[in-house]
């Protein structure tokens, strides 16, 4: 047993909104940011924000003992300003990665882009105030997507970019298409070092964690050539996923390139107590992480990889052979790790293959460190429903949040959003 529904509540009203990444803080306060769009905005309890633009942030902040509303606000300008990743700064506070045009601002002094699109990272304290901004930009597009942090407060930043990227005093080219970029900062916000990583092709960083010596794990995929700093790799055919290591100073400790002519992209990575690396992706063909080729059915499946802290294959599976999709994973204190995503149709989990109930469901299924199912459970109506963030406190409970569509069911615990797509948040017990 495991995974029980402690409380389940949505956030919303008529329009689009979604919740994009929820976080834990030292207090055990669930803090939540999404995707602000419609007019009538989100709701929490008896507070409500409205964007004043196309596309804003929200910030919620919720107990984590019963969900009650603990704060509600809403960042941004008039052009989009886009969450793509949230991770602890170990200090109750939040760090905050992604992308935006025109004007950002997170309460504080409003930046302008460069041009274009461009990249950020922020970090809050517990009440959602800015305690810094640093926006990374330049001529072209930018976008950070993954952000980690140790307890030093040491953090690093990942992304994709094309044309140049400003990080500090250093200026970074991309070579053609889009290619990655990876960036590590003090917990002030000053940058440390930066690089770039690729070629003609497209290249991104779709995430980023650290271990506890502050090295820092980065997840992405990749058409072409990719010189991570060790041999150079090569794509198969369509994209591949690769995974690198670098030390605390952004020097290469080692990178694997893995997949075949189909389509693989890697989407989470986290790592545990004793350095192994978790990556998390979904596959389409076959993709061999060390252990042997993992195969998908008709349609995308998620994939689950643990490798040692010197990217040795030590376990690899498939979840949802049937068109999943991952949202999020995470490891908590004992090596267990928590994945969460979406799917469509048949899923095999710990109960055996399971259908969902209408178009996409939720998925939210724990592993033991050696790969097998400790619980699993499917939430979902008649809608399109799935998870995109997880987090896990110090007592092991799980937090998930996504989006949904019309009804959803957590257990005996039934949400009903408004006309388009809303937010959830839910507790389960470890």
């Amino acid at each position: 047993a495991g995974g029980e529904v402690q409380w389940a509540r949505a956030l919303g009203g008529d329009g689009e909104q979604a919740g994009a990444s929820v976080a834990v803080a030292d207090d055990r306060s669930a803090a939540l940011l999404g995707r602000l769009t419609a007019a009538e905005g989100v709701a929490l309890d008896d507070e409500r924000v409205t964007p004043i633009g196309v596309e804003n942030v929200f910030w919620a902040r919720l107990s984590a003992s019963d969900g009650a509303g603990l704060g509600l606000k809403r960042f941004g300008a008039f052009d989009p300003q886009i969450v793509n990743a949230v991770a602890s700064d170990g200090n109750e506070g939040l760090l905050v990665a992604g992308e935006f045009s025109g004007t950002l601002e997170f309460g504080g002094a409003p930046r302008t882009s460069a041009g274009g699109r461009d990249g950020y990272v922020a970090r809050l304290d517990a009440e959602g105030r800015e305690l810094w901004l640093q926006p990374l930009g330049g001529i072209g597009f930018q976008a950070a997507t993954g952000v980690a942090a140790i307890a030093a407060g040491r953090l690093v930043v990942a992304g994709r970019f094309s044309g140049a990227l400003s990080v500090g005093k250093d200026r970074l080219q991309s070579a053609g298409g889009s290619d990655v970029f990876v960036a590590s900062f003090d917990a002030d916000g000053t940058p440390l070092w930066s690089a770039r990583f690729g070629d003609g092709f497209d290249q991104q960083a779709r995430a980023v964690a650290m271990d506890e010596r502050g090295n820092a794990i980065v997840v992405g995929d990749f058409a072409g050539t990719l010189d991570l700093g060790g041999d150079p790799l090569e794509s198969a055919g369509d994209l591949d996923v690769f995974v690198a290591s670098f030390d605390a100073l952004g020097k290469h400790r080692w990178s694997k390139r893995f997949g075949d002519a189909g389509l693989q992209r890697a989407r989470a990575v986290a790592v545990d107590g004793a350095g192994n690396v978790i990556v998390g992706g979904e596959l389409s063909g076959a993709i061999d992480l060390g252990g042997g080729p993992r195969v998908a059915g008709d349609r995308p499946a998620v994939f689950v990889a643990k490798l040692d802290a010197k990217g040795g294959h030590l376990y690899s599976r498939v979840i949802g052979e049937q068109g999943a999709t991952l949202g999020q994973l995470l490891v908590d204190g004992t090596g267990e790790v928590l994945v969460a995503g979406g799917f469509r149709g048949e899923a095999s989990l710990a109960a055996g293959p399971v259908r969902s109930a209408g178009g996409d469901d939720v998925f939210v299924a724990k592993l033991d460190p050696e790969g097998g199912f400790r619980w699993s459970h499917r939430f979902g109506g008649a809608g399109a429903d799935r998870a995109t963030g997880v987090a896990i406190d110090r007592e092991r409970q799980v937090f998930v949040t996504g989006a949904f569509t019309g009804t959803v069911e957590f257990g005996d615990k039934r949400l009903e959003g408004g006309e388009g797509t809303d937010v959830f948040v839910t507790k389960l017990s470890p």
